[in-house]
């Protein structure tokens, strides 16, 4: 950061809403005056510091609520601005959730990244194709018939929020850069669908939490894979799992399209998680692999 410009400090949640909301924060700011930022940050394993925070002038949290909330929000005094959209964020901390002293737009009912740009640009201008396509896939709702091929191709171009081409995602002339990962994503999603049977093939049948769950091991597709268990008569849940340095990670996804399905966000939370109604996860701590394989 140079000396004569002043700090912009986005915390975003580690994934493609969560890339999506911070760069539309930055984009917000003149690069000429201010530095950005970027920091991701996860459940169960947050990176805030204080001393960082007390160095911006202004602090984002966008898609993500702290397990320590209250002293998140008393260290930031009146430098946050916090955006989110989890349920169980709400229902953990309902005053904060709801205070006007707090700028930001929360709500259960849009993807963090389509709040962060309502926000940001309060004279109601639509959002861009690309921030559309985020937000419908991070609710999981399908609404556009492009949202898989675009997330296909979106993937394997964008990384991070200060990636180059959110100038262009987020611009007024994104429609060939869009068609292009759309056309990309395309050509992933042929490959992906049977990349997905093996993953299932590999997996067993569990009953969790009185549900008939399919519980797989894997890094990688997880709300496909979630939804190619799902979608089977024979299952209520998809588990997705898989080991991240001393802890499991497990990922719940349910069918948001039966009013009956699983409450994935109720059952995380039992474990120290959250999430959405019908896409969750939690992670168990301190599981040390290698003692466990070689005793």
């Amino acid at each position: 950061m140079t000396d004569d410009k002043r700090m912009i400090l986005i915390y975003h949640h580690d994934d493609n809403d969560g890339y999506c909301a911070a760069a539309i924060a930055g984009a917000s700011y003149d690069r000429n005056e201010f530095d950005i930022k970027f920091v991701a940050i996860n459940y169960g394993k947050e990176s805030w510091s204080e001393g960082e925070i007390k160095a911006a002038e202004k602090v984002w949290l966008l898609d993500f609520t702290s397990d320590n909330m209250e002293e998140f929000v008393k260290v930031c005094g009146p430098k946050l601005i916090w955006v989110d959209h989890h349920k169980t964020a709400v229902e953990k901390f309902p005053d904060l959730w709801n205070s006007n002293s707090i700028p930001g737009i929360r709500s259960v009912e849009k993807a963090a990244c389509i709040l962060t740009w309502e926000f940001t640009h309060p004279e109601n201008i639509l959002p861009p194709a690309a921030v559309a396509y985020i937000g419908d896939k991070d609710l999981w709702k399908f609404e556009y018939s492009e949202t898989r091929a675009f997330t296909a191709g979106f993937n394997l171009i964008v990384k991070t929020p200060d990636d180059p081409a959110w100038d262009v995602l987020l611009g007024s002339e994104y429609e060939d850069t869009v068609n292009n990962m759309i056309s990309i994503g395309e050509l992933l999603l042929k490959a992906q669908n049977y990349k997905l049977q093996k993953a299932f093939d590999r997996g067993v049948d569990y009953i969790f939490h009185n549900w008939k769950a399919r519980l797989v091991n894997t890094t990688g597709n997880i709300s496909e894979l979630g939804e190619f268990i799902y979608r089977k008569p024979e299952y209520d849940i998809a588990i997705m799992w898989q080991a991240v340095e001393d802890m499991v990670v497990f990922s719940l996804r349910s069918d948001s399209g039966n009013p009956n399905s699983p409450d994935c966000a109720e059952i995380a939370q039992q474990y120290g998680g959250g999430g959405h109604k019908n896409a969750a996860g939690f992670q168990r701590k301190n599981m040390d692999f290698p003692r466990l394989l070689f005793k």
